[in-house]
């Protein structure tokens, strides 16, 4: 069987089995950090520096693209170095985290519950911990 081919099994099989781990910080708030750090140094006080907020938000992508690539590819091959089976799991592990299937149905069922029973006010709580947005004041039509 081909190695791409086992990776991707077993990533589905662990994202489906064990969803993102509690306890172990998920590689997107690291992402998220380095964005917030990013953000601080490229992004002028000025808020009507459009232009150059636009450039630099390119910059900021290109940047962080990079740095997620390299380290992500550092990992890998690192991991083969130490043993092939061992480059394979940490490979499952590393394309499981980006799946998330698990944990968005865990999500998605903390908003549907609330909502379900028309609480509005939890579900656009819960709702917030999923989307980068306001959540407050929408309809329950916009929630779901």
């Amino acid at each position: 069987m081909n190695e791409l081919v086992i990776i991707i099994v077993l990533a589905i099989i662990l994202d489906i089995a064990i969803g993102d781990p509690k306890k172990l910080t998920h590689p997107v708030v690291y992402i998220g950090g380095l964005i917030s750090k990013l953000e601080q140094i490229l992004y002028p006080k000025d808020e009507t520096a459009t232009k150059i907020s636009l450039i630099n938000g390119g910059i900021l992508v290109a940047i962080v693209l990079m740095i997620t690539y390299v380290v992500t590819a550092l990992i890998i091959y690192l991991s083969f170095q130490l043993h092939y089976w061992f480059g394979i799991g940490i490979s499952a592990w590393i394309m499981s985290s980006t799946l998330a299937t698990k944990s968005l149905k865990e999500a998605a069922q903390e908003i549907f519950i609330p909502l379900a029973l028309g609480d509005l006010k939890a579900a656009s709580q819960k709702l917030a911990y999923v989307v980068s947005r306001q959540t407050d004041d929408l309809p329950a039509s916009e929630i779901a």
